[in-house]
């Protein structure tokens, strides 16, 4: 059996403070042997008055950086949670050439 969690947030994303590190070595602590680090990136965020969006270059440094300290260990899935990339096609697409992801996660937090 291959222990999986391919959606995991850590202090990217509006709904946690953890570390990346932290995260990670609490997965090796368990047993995970696939962990997929899906930060919250909701394109249309502005439109309900928050901001959640993060500096998607800082994050992409940081988590090929631990993917690379941690090979061996675990392995690592660059990920992302795109929350409603319909609503505005051409930067959820330029997100995703931007980010070189490893995975994308589409989903619906908020409806107009």
């Amino acid at each position: 059996m291959i222990l999986t969690d391919l959606h995991c947030h850590t202090k990217y994303s509006h709904d946690s403070s953890a570390e990346p590190i932290e995260v990670i070595k609490s997965a090796v602590e368990n047993g995970v042997d696939v962990l997929a680090l899906t930060d919250h990136l909701d394109i249309d965020c502005a439109d309900y008055g928050m901001n959640l969006t993060f500096d998607i270059e800082a994050r992409k440094s940081e988590m090929l950086e631990l993917k690379e300290r941690f090979r061996g260990q675990i392995k690592i899935v660059y990920g992302i949670e795109l929350g409603q990339p319909y609503n505005a096609r051409e930067l959820a697409d330029k997100v995703i050439a931007d980010g070189n992801f490893e995975f994308v996660i589409g989903s619906v937090h908020n409806l107009k």
